[in-house]
C-alpha cells in the first residue's frame, strides 16, 4: 500500500524539523507548534520554508507560510505542492 499524499506530506515535515532543530521525530506532531520546538523562531522558520521548498523543489507562497501555526497546517500547504 503506498503511502498517502497527506501521510507523505507529514513525514517530511516532521523529518525536516526534527532536524533543523535537532528534536526526535517521535516528538513532532500534527498539533505541535513552533513554541514547542526549542530554537523554532521567525528567522528560523524562513530556514525550515527554504528547506522544504529544496525539498520539494517547489515554492511555497509566502502568505501562506506565514500563517500556518501548526506542523499539521504546514504538512497541509507542502501537500497542495507535492509532485
Amino acid at each position: 500500500m503506498s503511502e498517502s499524499h497527506s501521510e507523505r506530506s507529514l513525514s517530511l515535515v516532521t523529518r525536516i524539523i526534527a532536524s533543523e532543530f535537532g528534536v526526535s521525530a517521535a516528538l513532532i506532531t500534527p498539533t505541535t507548534v513552533a513554541g514547542d520546538v526549542l530554537g523554532w523562531d521567525s528567522f528560523s522558520h524562513g530556514s525550515l520554508i527554504l528547506e522544504l521548498e529544496n525539498e520539494i523543489g517547489k515554492t511555497l507562497p509566502l502568505e501562506r507560510t506565514l500563517e500556518v501555526q501548526t506542523v499539521g497546517e504546514l504538512a497541509q500547504l507542502v501537500e497542495e505542492f507535492l509532485p
